[in-house]
């Protein structure tokens, strides 16, 4: 299969900008070594590409592929995620060697990764689920993760009504290699409850998560803050906060649970504390500045522009991160240079107001809702429960 547009990088490449290796597969150990979206990661697997084309391996060029896949989809560039995987699945389709169970399971990490970014339109989305559906469907595959990728993607729409349609179907199917551990689908479903508001639900579903009876990766990293979204809103302030250590700790370092981290935040502006939202939000601004996920970047936004409301409802005009958060409203906005704007909390929250609302029109715009134009300035923790 001869390399076409959307999975070449073509020989503009100059040969003195390769590593001095013929062999694709050493640069793609190179970059497994790296962090997702690094741009020297990206760049070795580019590298190794062209050295594939070259070498005129099918396999190699799979191969290659396949690693720049995954570093797109996890490291914040759809576009290029789909146009590499575009050219996977068509060799695949043509050869079955290819189209092995790594294959067969990076749909789930493609259609996922597609309704964080505003650029990438319904019809893509909606082509990327079609394809997993037939896929899944010729090969004799459980299409239960089709469902819960399709309840995820809701989610992340805001089309909850949707997404508990397609959770539903989802656990009419069974259970097979392709599903997600069921922690993650028990976290997935604790999100759809939240969602929904039905916060007694979430509580009592995230029980055996809490106690520690069942977890992975990600969990109970990504559910511990949602139980203390679900203890506030019933009320139980003193739960909530005795959760709240516990749960920062298990996320505190890693860059992919920047969402995560934004909670705390709410947290601590429900509870009025200005001195420790900003230290959090602060702390974590170079995950932020570093996030390409438009979903994670207007969260951060809008978080940002509570903890200004908050500084200045209490007249905080001289603590020592007002500066220090002028500064990141111009990173993270795009400003000349960090210290152009003055240290003024209603400055501030005009330019995070502007942009935010922007951010929260393209997102809407796509999905045909007014989801994210709600939800702006919306902290997740009611105050009133907290005092």
């Amino acid at each position: 299969m001869e390399p076409d547009e959307c999975g070449q990088r073509g020989d503009d490449m100059a040969l003195d900008d390769i590593p001095e290796t013929d062999d694709p597969y050493e640069l793609i150990s190179r970059a497994a070594a790296l962090e997702f979206g690094a741009p020297e990661r990206s760049s070795l697997l580019d590298r190794a590409i062209v050295l594939a084309d070259r070498s005129g391996s099918q396999r190699a060029q799979f191969d290659a592929r396949m690693a720049r896949v995954e570093d797109a989809t996890f490291g914040g560039d759809p576009e290029i995620a789909l146009a590499h995987f575009a050219w996977c699945k068509k060799l695949a389709a043509q050869d079955a060697e290819y189209m092995t169970f790594e294959m067969r399971w990076y749909h789930k990490y493609v259609s996922m990764g597609m309704a964080s970014f505003a650029r990438i339109s319904q019809r893509q989305i909606d082509a990327i689920d079609a394809d997993m559906m037939a896929l899944y469907k010729e090969e004799g595959i459980s299409l239960r993760p089709v469902y819960t990728c399709r309840v995820h993607r809701l989610q992340q729409q805001g089309r909850v009504a949707e997404a508990r349609q397609a959770w539903d179907e989802a656990m009419t199917h069974r259970r097979d290699a392709y599903a997600d551990c069921a922690a993650c689908e028990k976290s997935r479903l604790i999100t759809l409850l939240l969602s929904e508001e039905r916060y007694d639900e979430v509580v009592r579903v995230a029980e055996p998560i809490v106690a520690g009876q069942l977890k992975c990766a990600e969990v109970p990293h990504t559910v511990l803050p949602r139980v203390m979204q679900a203890l506030n809103r019933l009320g139980d302030a003193q739960q909530a906060e005795a959760l709240a250590d516990r749960s920062y700790r298990l996320i505190r370092s890693n860059p992919n649970f920047l969402s995560s981290t934004c909670t705390h935040v709410h947290h601590r502006v429900a509870l009025g504390q200005f001195d420790k939202a900003a230290s959090l939000l602060l702390r974590h601004a170079p995950w932020a500045l570093a996030c390409r996920d438009d979903l994670d970047r207007l969260e951060y936004a809008n978080t940002l522009g509570l903890v200004l409301r908050l500084g200045r409802d209490q007249r905080k005009t001289r603590s020592a991160s007002l500066p220090k958060l002028a500064d990141v409203v111009d990173q993270f906005l795009g400003a000349a240079q960090p210290g152009a704007s003055p240290a003024d909390y209603d400055l501030l929250l005009q330019r995070v107001d502007r942009a935010g609302q922007a951010m929260s029109a393209a997102l809407d715009a796509r999905n045909g809702n007014s989801f994210f134009a709600r939800a702006w300035g919306v902290c997740k923790f009611q105050s009133n429960a907290l005092t």
